[in-house]
C-alpha cells in the first residue's frame, strides 16, 4: 500500500469517527458499553461535558422561546375585552389573558410564570390593550403574578395532577389575599372612591369575584396543560 492510499484510509478513519461520534451525541447514547464498543477510551469526559453544556444550552433556548411564544399569546388575549363577573365590582374583570401565564408557570416553573405575567401585562399596556390604564396594568400584574408564581411554585415540587390541583388552589388563594391590600391602597388613588368605600366591597364583592376568577382560569388552565398535545409541546422532546 503506497502512502497515498495510506493518507486516504487513515482520512477516512478519522471522518467516520467523527461522524459516529456526532450521531451518539445527537440521540443521546451515551452508555459506556456503546462508546467503549465504538471508540474505545477516546470519548474523554472533558468531551462529555462539553456536550452536555452545549444540550444545556439548547434547551434553554427552546425555553425562552416557548415562554415568548406564552408571552405573545397573552398580549392577543388581552385586546379582548374582560368579562364583569359581578357587577358591584365593575373594576375587576375576568381576563382570558390570564390562561397563557398560568400554562407558563405550570410548564415552566414559579419564576417564569412570574416573569412571564410581568412581560406580557407590561406589553400589554404599552400596545394599549391593558383595561383600565396604568392602574388596571399594575392591579393585572400584582394578582396574576402571584396566582402564576404560586401555582408554578407549588406543581413542580413533585409534578402531578394533583400537585397542580393543589397549586392552583393556593394560587388562587394566594391572589385572593394580596389583592385585599392592594384594593385597599392602589384603588382609592385611581378610581377616586375612599378607603372605607373599598373596605365595604371587599367581604360582598372583591373578595368573591377574585375566588370566581380565579376558579374559572384554574379550571380552563388544568384542562389545557394536561391535554397530551399542549403538554407534548410545552415541555419538548427532553421531558417527555
Amino acid at each position: 500500500m503506497d502512502i497515498e492510499q495510506k493518507l486516504t484510509q487513515c482520512l477516512f478513519t478519522v471522518w467516520m469517527e467523527e461522524d459516529l461520534r456526532s450521531f451518539c451525541a445527537w440521540y443521546r447514547l451515551r452508555d459506556k458499553s456503546f462508546r467503549r464498543e465504538f471508540f474505545g477510551d477516546t470519548l474523554s469526559r472533558r468531551e462529555g461535558s462539553i456536550f452536555m453544556a452545549q444540550k444545556k444550552t439548547v434547551l434553554s433556548v427552546q425555553t425562552l422561546t416557548r415562554m415568548a411564544l406564552l408571552v405573545a399569546i397573552a398580549v392577543v388575549f388581552s385586546y379582548i375585552p374582560g368579562i364583569t363577573l359581578i357587577p358591584a365590582v365593575n373594576f375587576i374583570h375576568y381576563e382570558l389573558s390570564d390562561l397563557p401565564i398560568l400554562i407558563g408557570a405550570l410548564a415552566f416553573g414559579a419564576f417564569p410564570g412570574l416573569a412571564i405575567a410581568v412581560v406580557s401585562v407590561l406589553l400589554s399596556f404599552a400596545l394599549g390593550a391593558e383595561e383600565g390604564g396604568f392602574y388596571g396594568a399594575v392591579m393585572h400584574a400584582i394578582a396574576i403574578g402571584a396566582f402564576a408564581f404560586t401555582a408554578g411554585l407549588i406543581y413542580h415540587w413533585k409534578k402531578t395532577a394533583l400537585s397542580a390541583i393543589l397549586g392552583l388552589a393556593a394560587g388562587i388563594i394566594a391572589m385572593t389575599a394580596i389583592m385585599i391590600p392592594a384594593n385597599l391602597l392602589v384603588t382609592p388613588i385611581y378610581t377616586g372612591a375612599t378607603v372605607q368605600q373599598v373596605e365595604a366591597l371587599i367581604l360582598p364583592a372583591i373578595l368573591p369575584v377574585n375566588l370566581l376568577k380565579g376558579a374559572i382560569s384554574a379550571v380552563l388552565a388544568f384542562l389545557i396543560f394536561f391535554n397530551k398535545y399542549i403538554e407534548r409541546i410545552l415541555r419538548g422532546p427532553a421531558e417527555k
